[in-house]
């Protein structure tokens, strides 16, 4: 394993890395970060059949007014979108997108898109051991990726930025695995963990993605003390099938787990004219041993199950003890059609009907008929 010390770089957080970086990636199947600050002015493109192992106290920061121009996607990403990588593995260290001094102009229509990790048409990929900062979007963004693990990340942003996703994976992606994720001090500023299928190209973060089908998932172990959104499953039309999460301990501003197709986004990606039976296209999602407790006043209920499709909610326990004073609910029901629910053993035939639901402790299954 060779170190990117002997490619020039200078870990002084002054000197501008990112070409011994890039030199190094070209030459060697395996560089090594010693600790220190390395600052970059530019994108770290990873080719195939490479790993990057960072000492704990190594750090990769952007620099300022870097990562704002038009057309960047990410701190770090895959070298080619077209064709395909495979086998790349980065573990440790420290990533720092310095948000704060790279902005986007618009944070829906960018025109960069402000992604710390981005992976696109990848086959083997591990991120592993790392510590996540300040993202201007996304944290980590998979797309068409397969076989792949994420797996003890930390979460930390100081400065809050709309769409700022833990873990977000798109259309396409198959048999991954998403462990131990813990998000501090306010974040993540939107969905933790999405499992996004139908919203490729909406914004400026989802440029160059596909719609398409999400499947064989497992998300295991996720914490956070005041997070936007604990997880979001979006599908209009797309599959998405054989997802577990499961030991899932989260505070939430607004919502615990999201089965809404984005009617509370700030756009909607579909018009409800076109799908008078409802959305969503779901087979076997399971969330199971999940925690969770509202960190701001709001009626929005903290389940919104508005979705069609197979998915179930295993001994969901709701911490009231950890809430401010609040009158929300804590599930929701709606736009479900020719389905059948069960809540607490209760079976349930729905029609579309919007129905809340409110307690401390649920099981609950919907499933097409």
């Amino acid at each position: 394993m060779q170190s990117v010390l002997c490619y020039g770089a200078i870990p002084d957080g002054k000197t501008d890395c990112l070409v011994a970086i890039q030199n190094a990636l070209k030459k060697e199947k395996e560089i090594y970060f010693p600790s220190g600050v390395y600052l970059i002015t530019g994108e770290i493109l990873i080719p195939s059949n490479r790993k990057i192992v960072l000492e704990s106290d190594a750090e990769i920061y952007c620099a300022d007014n870097c990562f704002n121009k038009s057309g960047v996607r990410a701190m770090i990403t895959n070298d080619d979108y077209i064709n395909g990588n495979e086998n790349i593995y980065i573990e440790g260290g420290k990533f720092n997108g310095n948000n704060k001094n790279n902005r986007r102009e618009d944070w829906a229509k960018g025109p960069n898109q402000g992604l710390m990790f981005s992976f696109y048409n990848v086959k083997n990929l591990t991120v592993k051991n790392a510590n996540l900062y300040n993202p201007e979007s996304y944290h980590i963004r998979l797309g068409k990726t397969t076989d792949f693990l994420i797996e003890n990340i930390n979460i930390t942003t100081d400065f809050l930025t709309p769409c700022q996703d833990g873990v977000h994976v798109g259309g396409y992606s198959h048999r991954g695995v998403i462990k131990n994720i813990t998000a501090v001090d306010g974040a993540t500023n939107d969905d933790l963990i999405a499992f996004n299928a139908d919203d490729a190209n909406w914004y400026c973060q989802n440029w160059g993605m596909e719609d398409g089908s999400i499947t064989d998932m497992v998300v295991d172990g996720v914490y956070a003390k005041n997070c936007w959104t604990g997880c979001r499953i979006l599908s209009v039309k797309s599959l998405v099938k054989n997802i577990l999460v499961k030991n899932m301990e989260v505070g939430v501003r607004e919502m615990g787990i999201n089965f809404d197709a984005t009617r509370y986004c700030a756009d909607k990606i579909f018009d409800e004219k076109d799908y008078p039976n409802g959305v969503g296209n779901l087979d076997n999602v399971v969330f199971e041993n999940i925690k969770m407790w509202r960190t701001r006043e709001l009626e929005r209920t903290i389940l919104l199950l508005e979705s069609n499709g197979n998915y179930e909610i295993k001994n969901f326990k709701r911490k009231r003890e950890l809430e401010p004073q609040t009158t929300s609910k804590t599930a929701k029901t709606a736009y479900l059609y020719g389905s059948k629910l069960t809540i607490n053993k209760k079976e349930i035939a729905l029609n579309g009907e919007e129905t809340f639901y409110d307690g401390d402790s649920y099981d609950i299954k919907v499933e097409k008929i």
